[in-house]
This record gives C-alpha cells, sequence and structure tokens, in this order.
C-alpha cells in the first residue's frame, strides 16, 4: 500500500467518524450507548489499523527521548499551573463531568481511545513522507486536527461577530495552539510525546472536582498562548541538548530570558484585556474634565453593590458605551436603590437613573494622556458615545 493511499484512507476515517459524531441528522450520537460505546470501538479500530501499517520514525534520535519524556512532564504541568492561575484570578467551579468510580473509567476510556487514535492518524500523516519538506505535511495535519476538534453543531449556528469572535477565541485558537504543539511532538517522536501531553492536560479535566471558571478571552489568551511558549521553550532545550545551536546562539539567547519576556507579555495582555479584577480604559471625552481629560487611562476596579457609595466614580454600560461619571445620589426607586450619576464638568446630572447591574466598576487611579495613541486610532464608530454622553 503506497504512502498516498495510506494517509487517504486516514483522513477518510477521520471524516466518517467526524460526522457521524457531531451531525445532527445522526441522533443516535447523542446517546450514552454510542458515546461510551461505539466511538471509542470506531477509534480501537482505528488504532488498530494504524498499528498494522509500516512503522515510522521521528526526527529526534533514541537517545533524547528520555530528555524530550522529562521535558513534555513539565510544560504538561506548566500549562495545567497557567489554567490554575487563571482559576485563581477569575474564580472555580464545580466539574460537569461524572467524577464516580464508573464515570471515570467510561471517560478514561472514552479519552484515551479517541486520544491514541487521533495522535497515531497525526503521526502518520506527518512522519508518513519524504523528508525534504515537512512543513507541508506539518500544516496540513494541524489545520486538519484543528477541525475535528471542533464541535460543528456549534459552528454552523453561529450568529453575529461577536459569536463569531467568542467562538474563535474560546474555541478555534486554544485548538489551533495545542494542535501546532501536538504536531511538533509527533515530528520528534511520533505519536509517544503527544499522547503523554494531552494525557495529562486533558486527563485533569476528568478527574478534577472543580475546575478553573475562565472568561472567553481568559481562555483565548491562555490557551492560545500556553502551548505555543511551550512549543518554543521544548525546541529551544533540544536544540542545545542536541547541539542543534550553536554555541554563540545560546550565550545570545538565555532561556531564562525568554521565560521573563514570554510571562510578562502574557500578564500585561491579560490585564489589558480585563482579565484582573482591576483593568484599564481609555477616557475618550471631556465630561470628567478638569479631574479626567480625554486621553486620560483610568483604572478600574470591579465591584460588588456593597462597595457603591456616593462620590464614587463609576464606569456604566448604557446601550453598548461605557461612560465615566458620578454618583451624585442614591434613589429608591420601586424598592430598589438606583444611582443618580452627573460628570463634573456637565450641566446637569444624567437623564436616567443608573441601576447596580449596569455598573461595570469603580475609578480607581488615574494615569494622565497615555492613552491619547489609543484615540487616534478609534475608528468612526466612536462619534456615537460623543453625541450620547450628557453634557
Amino acid at each position: 500500500m503506497n504512502k498516498r493511499l495510506i494517509n487517504f484512507l486516514l483522513v477518510l476515517m477521520l471524516g466518517i467518524i467526524y460526522t457521524v459524531d457531531n451531525l445532527s441528522v445522526f441522533t443516535f450520537n447523542k446517546k450514552s450507548y454510542f458515546i461510551y460505546g461505539i466511538k471509542p470501538i470506531l477509534w480501537i479500530l482505528v488504532i488498530l489499523f494504524v498499528s498494522k501499517l509500516p512503522k515510522l520514525k521521528g526526527a529526534a534520535k533514541s537517545k533524547y527521548k528520555k530528555f524530550l519524556t522529562e521535558w513534555v512532564v513539565y510544560l504538561a504541568v506548566f500549562y495545567i499551573v497557567i489554567q490554575v492561575m487563571g482559576g485563581f484570578i477569575q474564580g472555580f467551579g464545580s466539574s460537569p463531568y461524572d467524577l464516580s468510580p464508573l464515570g471515570i473509567f467510561k471517560n478514561a476510556v472514552l479519552l484515551l481511545s479517541t486520544l491514541v487514535g487521533k495522535e497515531k492518524i497525526r503521526a502518520y500523516l506527518i512522519n508518513n513522507g519524504s523528508k525534504d519538506k515537512p512543513w507541508i505535511r506539518i500544516s496540513f495535519a494541524v489545520v486538519l486536527l484543528t477541525i475535528i476538534n471542533l464541535p460543528l453543531n456549534k459552528a454552523l449556528s453561529l450568529k453575529g461577530n461577536f459569536e463569531i469572535m467568542k467562538f474563535f477565541g474560546e474555541t478555534v485558537l486554544p485548538q489551533l495552539s495545542m494542535s501546532i504543539m501536538a504536531a511538533y511532538l509527533v515530528y520528534l517522536d511520533t505519536e509517544r510525546l503527544s499522547i503523554i501531553y494531552l494525557v495529562i492536560v486533558q486527563g485533569i479535566l476528568y478527574i478534577s472536582p472543580i475546575l478553573p471558571n475562565l472568561q472567553w478571552i481568559a481562555t483565548a489568551i491562555m490557551g492560545g498562548l500556553s502551548p505555543i511558549f511551550s512549543m518554543m521553550l521544548l525546541q529551544y532545550f533540544y536544540l542545545k541538548e542536541s547541539k542543534g545551536i550553536k554555541k554563540r546562539d545560546i550565550n545570545k539567547e538565555k532561556p531564562a530570558g525568554l521565560i521573563i519576556t514570554s510571562l510578562i507579555s502574557v500578564i500585561i495582555i491579560w490585564f489589558s484585556m480585563g482579565v484582573f479584577p482591576v483593568y484599564p480604559a481609555v477616557i475618550a471625552t471631556g465630561s470628567m474634565k478638569p479631574l479626567i481629560n480625554p486621553g486620560d487611562v483610568v483604572l478600574v476596579k470591579r465591584l460588588k453593590e456593597a462597595d457603591v457609595k456616593t462620590g464614587d466614580i463609576v464606569a456604566y454600560k448604557k446601550d453598548n458605551i461605557y461612560i465615566f461619571h458620578r454618583i451624585t445620589k442614591l434613589v429608591d426607586e420601586k424598592n430598589e436603590i438606583k444611582y443618580e450619576t452627573k460628570g463634573d464638568n456637565n450641566s446637569i446630572a444624567d437623564s436616567e437613573l443608573v441601576s447596580i447591574d449596569m455598573i461595570k466598576g469603580k475609578v480607581i487611579n488615574i494615569v494622565p494622556k497615555i492613552g491619547w495613541p489609543t484615540l487616534i486610532l478609534k475608528d468612526s464608530r466612536n462619534k456615537v458615545l460623543k453625541e450620547k454622553v450628557e453634557f
């Protein structure tokens, strides 16, 4: 059997299982007997088929297998630590999985059969070919296995730009990043390394009673960056160990500096995207002059109702626009506490009272002028904000 035919059959198997598992026309694919019975059997058949094919070798030499295995375990633990850090910032939630002994067993069978089957196919698609242009096979496998891991029904039901953006950040980007990491691992040592890595990072989901409850932006950032950073780090140390990096290049690029720079970059991105309890915002109007001017950056702290009091400058959302005004009065309206707000530079109070669910945070600090570049880059849609802010 030639290489192209083998690869075609493997892609066909993937496509059939994915179609049966995802299309709503197959009503049985949501039944327990399919999920925990038929589906694992299909993947076991794939595993048996691939096992009968000629053995392939990865690019790494045998003497480095132990070194690579240790680093893959370290990086899998690193990924879990990053997720836990996100949980401490944004909170944890109860696991949705069945944690009874039988539930853990069924999930383990499903996870291992699916994961091993996919990684054996990935390894064959990447390593079953000439050594001249492996990047073509790697790119194909990355895209294919990313698509295979996406929920088809959810993708087809997306409506509006926000839902598409959220799906891409929460689902596509982490899957793509993880697929790139797995592709590099199977390129080095067929499926062995990628199975170790993925069993650790995915297996924890099925045994932990609590899991990080992350916002989709945090999931996009952490899920997108962690595997890529891990791949870069593994590549660096492997090339160093195998003498693939010249000594002068090692001296130029210290791994400690790479780690610190990457972590600082991640923290900055988290902060700017609002992952932390305190986040920045650029002021576009002069309604709070002279205290806050256009182009100033304010630091906003998320708060609870008990923390809101007269005199606070709060950020509240009205018609999808954020307004930063001071609370001037608490008003009891139909047994509900609402807030009268007013810009310091405005002649009258805002025309509508603000409810607690509209308030997104309290201004705790002001950094003058550093937001001007952001204002310059804002598009014409921000004219609406200026028109709706009351003076």
